[in-house]
Parts: structure tokens; C-alpha cells; sequence
């Protein structure tokens, strides 16, 4: 289970663009949290991927209001299942963007 916390959106206009504000904490065991901006209403994607570029997780798939949020992400693959120590991938695709970052998992 992905456990998906938001931060009100920022009703301001100081937010210029679509920003991947990173993960902490990295490393992590077990959870971590990966933090994100958008300048509008977009639809988002976010997922892990191992280093093979295979995916392991889906985290997100819809539609997200303008402003700052932040994901949890549990350490497991799509099918609940722990994932090994290692480097993983995280990427954030919007229609424009995408942007990919590394965690560290430590057991």
C-alpha cells in the first residue's frame, strides 16, 4: 500500500515551474518521502525503477493541483513486496517534463 500524503496546494504565485524537490530522507529504511512542485493542474506519473530500468513500482497516476506535495514511498515493489538494499530510480513524467533522481535503500 502506497501511503500518499499531500501539502496544501500553494494558492501563491511563487511557484515558476515544475520542480523535483528531491527525497529524504536518502538513504532510507524503510520509508521515504519524495517532494515535488507544480506550477498548474497537471496529470503526473510517478514510479521506481531498479537500475536495470526495470520498473518496481508505480507510485502515482492522476491528476494533481498546483502546488507543492509529497509522496511516501514504503521500500516495496508493486506487488507489496520488499525490495532488496540498493540504488533505485524515481521519475516524475508530466505531458512536458520528466525529471529522474536516485535513492538509496538500506536494510
Amino acid at each position: 500500500m502506497i501511503n500518499i500524503e499531500y501539502i496544501v496546494p500553494n494558492t501563491d504565485d511563487d511557484i515558476a515551474s515544475l520542480e523535483m524537490l528531491g527525497n529524504y530522507p536518502n538513504p532510507f529504511n524503510p520509508t521515504t518521502t519524495i517532494y515535488f512542485s507544480l506550477e498548474e493542474d497537471e496529470y503526473i506519473e510517478l514510479s521506481v525503477y531498479n537500475l536495470k530500468g526495470q520498473l518496481v513500482n508505480n507510485l502515482v497516476s492522476g491528476d494533481f493541483a498546483q502546488g507543492r506535495h509529497d509522496i511516501i514511498w514504503n521500500g516495496e515493489d508493486e506487488h507489496g513486496n520488499m525490495l532488496s538494499s540498493g540504488i533505485y530510480l524515481y521519475k516524475l513524467q508530466t505531458d512536458n517534463n520528466i525529471f529522474t533522481r536516485r535513492m538509496l535503500l538500506l536494510k
